[in-house]
């Protein structure tokens, strides 16, 4: 670190309030420093914004101090084009000036609509790969006092349970990931921008963060001083304390739960275990919740299955308790087993095939796709938009959408379908395996092998004959032009 920033940071760290150790950040961060190994690597996530920036100067600075090593890492979501790529200039520059690895990525597409959500699940994957190839012992973000009020009010309407409501944690352990640390979680956003500023530090400001339509902004910016200032107290510490509270409580039911239900924590899981007479509720669902993460640590299946699940579980209701992408799971004379589905025979000779506007291609003997341009009429657009259309014959899409997203083209291509493919029929909340889409539609193994997939000249997945047509791209108020998918055993359809 060169001597004029290390000046910087040292005024910074003047300006910290107390927190029980020398170094100001959270008691919990401090104990895992204090107790983990004598050379450590510590990875820090750094958007460029001020609490990422204040954690990566500052842990930097630590890092000197006691002879640990440090990188920064910096994913570009590509939201905001220009202003994009100059917020990853701006933390490779900071990292020059801390004298520190810097590792960057960035979203292989300009996205057209990303959820906060899967935005979060692309920017996890990146640090988690950097964290292996740096062998990086915990990955340091810069969340603070005012991201835990904000999810826990946020979680309250999803309907989380304690793990969730206890999130995020200062100290946060995995059993298959890097560990995450949070030093700054004790500390409110404004007493670090306050620091930053008395130093002399910059750092790079979002728009977006200042736009309402984003939940969390709009907790943080009306509804948040809202009830603070109607209760006359403040609910970021108040909301500190819970998280506290429902961590110690969610670390006890833990604790309990891996006594009473040991056989659901082994490795790897078990295929077949008996419930125990009298188990509570909570603890049942912290195990078969423990033993579902191991057999399938991604893609879980909706919470109100999770709920049913458990509630035959306690019943001791025989029957099915739910299907994941993998696995089925049952419940025979209070006994669960376990039993692999078998992945679906996919087709792997047939070629893609382009499919041009007015000229029916066949993808299979007896079945053509074909793909119709015209200018929607105000019948057929309230046809569309009320859903009188059978989306195993026929779906229509925006015109303009697809061709922005197309390269300016309006052809696309047909192809089988792929392990991994993942899709967003119209109205759904987001992307889903399509192999688990299907299967939840009840085709028929079959029949889903055969299906055509259309798809953009980019791969987007368009259309497939049976399902809703994709989000992204369907028809609204104002379109003008429409592609017209057609799908049936006549070229003429």
């Amino acid at each position: 670190m060169k001597a004029s920033e290390q000046r910087l940071w040292e005024q910074f760290g003047q300006m910290l309030p107390e927190s029980g150790n020398i170094y100001g950040i959270h008691p919990a961060v401090a104990g895992a420093i204090r107790n983990g190994k004598a050379t450590q690597h510590w990875l820090i996530a750094c958007s460029g914004g001020a609490d990422s920036v204040a954690c990566a100067g500052w842990m930097s600075l630590i890092a000197n101090q006691l002879g640990h090593t440090v990188a920064l890492a910096h994913y570009n979501h590509r939201w905001r084009g220009k202003e994009s790529g100059e917020d990853c200039d701006f933390v490779k520059a900071l990292a020059l000036r801390l004298g520190v690895q810097c590792f960057s990525g960035a979203a292989a597409h300009i996205p057209t609509q990303t959820t906060e959500t899967s935005a979060r699940a692309e920017r996890m994957a990146f640090l988690r790969e950097q964290a292996q190839i740096f062998s990086a012992d915990a990955i340091l973000f810069g969340h603070q006092l005012d991201d835990v009020a904000e999810s826990l009010l946020l979680r309250i309407g999803r309907g989380a349970g304690t793990e969730g409501m206890a999130a995020p944690r200062p100290v946060h352990s995995f059993a298959a990931n890097t560990c995450h640390w949070r030093p700054f979680l004790h500390l409110c956003g404004d007493t670090l921008r306050n620091c930053l500023r008395a130093a002399g530090i910059d750092w790079r400001e979002d728009p977006s963060n200042h736009s309402t339509i984003h939940p969390r902004n709009a907790m943080r910016m009306h509804i948040l001083p809202q009830l603070e200032q109607l209760e006359q107290r403040s609910y970021r510490h108040g909301a500190a304390r819970t998280r506290m509270l429902l961590e110690d409580d969610a670390n006890a039911l833990d604790a309990l739960a891996r006594e009473r239900l040991p056989e659901l924590y082994q490795t790897p899981p078990v295929m077949r275990w008996r419930v125990p007479p009298d188990i509570q509720p909570a603890l049942l669902r912290r195990g078969f919740s423990a033993w579902l993460m191991q057999l399938q640590p991604n893609k879980w299946p909706p919470a109100v299955q999770l709920d049913s699940a458990i509630t035959s579980l306690s019943s001791a209701a025989s029957g099915k308790l739910l299907q994941t992408d993998r696995f089925l799971i049952l419940l025979q004379d209070e006994q669960v087993s376990c039993e692999p589905i078998p992945m679906d025979p996919v087709e792997t000779t047939r070629e893609p095939m382009a499919l041009n506007p007015g000229i029916p291609a066949e993808w299979s003997r007896g079945s053509f796709v074909g793909l119709w341009t015209c200018k929607l009429s105000s019948s057929q657009r309230r046809t569309v938009l009320q859903g009188r259309v059978d989306p195993s014959r026929e779906i229509w899409l925006d015109a303009e959408s697809v061709q922005k997203a197309n390269g300016g083209t309006l052809q696309l291509a047909l192809r089988q379908r792929k392990p991994g493919d993942r899709y967003r029929p119209l109205g759904a909340p987001g992307k889903r395996k399509l192999a688990r889409i299907l299967m939840d539609q009840g085709i028929p193994q079959k029949e889903r092998c055969q299906l055509p997939v259309v798809v953009t000249t980019k791969d987007t997945l368009l259309w497939v004959p049976g399902l809703a047509p994709a989000h992204d791209f369907r028809i609204l108020t104002t379109s003008m032009q429409a592609l017209r998918l057609t799908y049936g055993p006549s070229a003429s359809t």
